[in-house]
């Protein structure tokens, strides 16, 4: 699955593994790390649009725009 969102792009197949840090979520690979930085410092926010991320991978999403996603957000 790749993942876009604004001029980064990521792989989702090539990920070994995912962690979340204030405003930003982190894509850890063999190749180095990948990291979209949010509009928002909020670990919450970050973490519901990396289980978002995850429930589209499972689902069998081929591609996944974060852009709208995030846009539809409610600001705290």
């Amino acid at each position: 699955m790749l993942i876009t969102y604004n001029n980064t792009q990521v792989d989702f197949e090539k990920i070994q593994s995912l962690s979340i840090e204030k405003g930003k979520i982190i894509f850890q690979a063999k190749d180095g790390n990948k990291i979209i930085q949010l509009n928002r410092d909020n670990h919450e926010v970050a973490d519901e649009i990396a289980e978002y991320i995850i429930n589209c991978y499972k689902r069998g999403f081929k591609r996944l725009n974060l852009n709208n996603y995030i846009t539809l957000e409610p600001i705290e």
